[in-house]
């Protein structure tokens, strides 16, 4: 090589440790132990530490109600997006229109949660008659092989299809270990019971009753409590795993929480919502499955996941109360609808059409309430704005408001 190039490669390399002592000297300095002061800040570490300050000037939220819609006379609260709001107002405007009180309870419909304090009550009475459910199932209770096997073959017609949490081999493998001699009664499962129980409202509610049952209050043979020995043995063994949650805890958790809902027993129904969360949480669901996982489990996962994110979605937004499942802390991807993954569930459902499989239904269901979610979310940071403006609870006093809001809310659902 020619002196001048190499001369040149050295001046270049020269310049080149120069620029990089003078970068580190930079950063060094800038480094130095700032002088420590003790001066008052003008905004306070609390102020500075506060979560409702984040996104700026706290909210006013559009205020709900306190009512009272169970068997106990102890208020709960539900937001204005709430059914039991809406009787509220029309209850506070017939007491204006007839002039004379109009209680809320008088309008809310008719359930097993206006009669029992919990599901598993055997009659009617107050809490402090609860602690004689521990009991076990009486013989009428006790269902048959036989039996056991008709409802279980409802949930493979009806709610498999929508809530596509479980894998049907898999369910029918567990199903048969619990025999384990012939003639004896199976083991019990928190999984199987619940299932059951679930089944047996399905199956139940379409049993005819002759004109003397069509009674108007809630008794023990009503379809929506049916199978509640079952559903108290299916909590019984899952307080067993709370410790140590699995897969079937969770599903269990789902089911119970529809179990609940159809029952009417909404409370409950959320509570236990709350911690199905948490179980999945615990397992990992929030977060994207690992590679070396099967893909058949990854996509199990996933269902499992995105079925509570819309469950939970669906509950708050009935109930108008915030939700505990975040969805800018989960990474979990939505799940897959293809022919090759239908495939691997095995279960006896056929394609319709080229891109439509039965898992095609969860997906698009998933995406809907993503949809409703946003936009239900857009409505009440817009109502809460309005709120915060005008120093308001209600908008129902201002009418250009409520214009504002329902343009809002008709734009986001385009």
């Amino acid at each position: 090589m020619p002196s001048r190039e190499i001369q040149r490669l050295r001046s270049h390399v020269h310049d080149l440790e120069q620029r990089l002592q003078q970068h580190r000297d930079t950063a060094t300095a800038s480094l130095a132990t700032p002088p420590i002061s003790f001066a008052p800040s003008p905004t306070s570490t609390a102020t500075k530490l506060d979560p409702r300050n984040e996104r700026g000037s706290p909210k006013k939220y559009w205020e709900g109600i306190y009512t009272s819609t169970a068997q106990s006379q102890q208020t709960q609260y539900y937001g204005p997006a709430s059914s039991f709001y809406f009787i509220g107002r029309m209850s506070s405007h017939l007491a204006v229109a007839l002039q004379q009180p109009h209680a809320d309870h008088h309008m809310q419909p008719n359930s097993a949660s206006r009669t029992f304090a919990t599901p598993t009550s055997p009659q009617r009475g107050s809490l402090d008659d609860v602690a004689v459910t521990a009991d076990g199932p009486t013989a009428a209770d006790t269902l048959t092989g036989i039996q056991e096997d008709y409802f279980l073959e409802l949930f493979w017609q009806s709610y498999h299809c929508v809530l596509q949490i479980m894998d049907e081999a898999e369910f029918k493998e567990h199903y048969k270990s619990l025999y384990v001699a012939p003639g004896r009664p199976r083991k019990p499962s928190a999984l199987v019971d619940i299932v059951l129980a679930l089944c047996m409202q399905y199956g139940v509610a379409f049993v005819p009753r002759s004109s003397a049952q069509m009674q108007v209050d809630v008794d023990g043979n009503d379809a929506t409590i049916a199978g509640r020995w079952l559903y108290r043995r299916s909590q019984t063994l899952l307080s067993a795993e709370l410790e140590s949650p699995s897969i079937r805890t969770l599903q269990c958790h789902i089911l119970a929480v529809y179990y609940l809902c159809n029952a009417s027993f909404q409370n409950m129904a959320h509570s236990t919502l709350a911690v199905a969360i948490r179980t999945a949480q615990i397992l990992g669901l929030h977060l994207e499955p690992p590679e070396n996982m099967p893909r058949q489990t990854k996509e199990l996962r996933k269902r499992l996941w995105w079925t509570l994110f819309t469950v939970e979605s669906k509950t708050c937004m009935k109930l108008g109360r915030p939700m505990s499942a975040q969805i800018s802390e989960a990474t979990c991807s939505l799940p897959a609808d293809d022919h090759e993954l239908a495939l691997l569930s095995r279960s006896s459902f056929a394609s319709s059409e080229d891109n439509v499989t039965w898992h095609t239904y969860n997906l698009q269901n998933t995406k809907l309430i993503l949809a409703a979610h946003a936009v239900y979310l857009a409505f009440h940071d817009q109502c809460a704005e309005i709120l915060a403006a005008t120093d308001g609870t209600t908008l129902y006093g201002d009418a250009q408001a409520l214009e504002t809001c329902a343009q809002l809310l008709s734009t986001g659902m385009e």
